[in-house]
């Protein structure tokens, strides 16, 4: 399972997901918890990037 966060909210989420990603432009405390950083900001498909990546090693 994997889970984005871009905010200290998010915090607590990445830290007990399987995955936890944090947004390239999310704040540091959520960064120093996440397992890798998108590569990309939540305005420039972000997420979309991570996904593609995880689905293209599983197959």
């Amino acid at each position: 399972m994997a889970a984005f966060g871009d905010n200290d909210n998010d915090r607590e989420m990445l830290a007990h997901v399987g995955l936890g990603v944090a947004m390239r432009n999310g704040t540091d405390s959520v960064k120093e918890v996440a397992d890798l950083i998108t590569p990309h900001d939540n305005n420039h498909e972000g997420v979309l990037d991570v996904i593609d990546t995880i689905l293209a090693d599983q197959g």
